[in-house]
């Protein structure tokens, strides 16, 4: 990274032109490096963070599994449900047993 002209000038001005060159140039170089470290985390972290989401999302995508197994058990349980109120209600109907017997013709 380098310094900006004005910045460089007050420098100079303040400790003196060799001494000012040399703190420019150090201040430079380690702007540099902490630039060129934050690359190297932003790259570390984007990485980390990118197993941590496919772990989330894993963790998501079982869980969804999960509950639609369970919906299909409650689908299940509901069906045989209706099928039991549906025979109940015409097997215990009087009116239903009367037409049974017209149809069979029993007395």
């Amino acid at each position: 990274m380098v310094l900006g002209r004005d910045v460089y000038q007050a420098i100079v001005q303040v400790l003196g032109k060799e001494a000012g060159e040399l703190f420019v140039k150090a201040v430079e170089k380690a702007l540099t490096e902490l630039e060129e470290e934050i690359k190297n985390q932003k790259h570390t972290l984007k990485a980390q963070l990118k197993d941590e989401l496919m772990v989330d999302i894993e963790a998501i995508k079982d869980r969804f599994f999960i509950l639609e197994r369970r919906f299909d058990r409650l689908e299940l349980y509901m069906r045989v449900l209706l099928v039991l109120v549906l025979l109940g209600l015409t097997l215990l109907n009087p009116t239903f047993f009367e037409i049974v017997k017209t149809i069979f013709g029993l007395k």
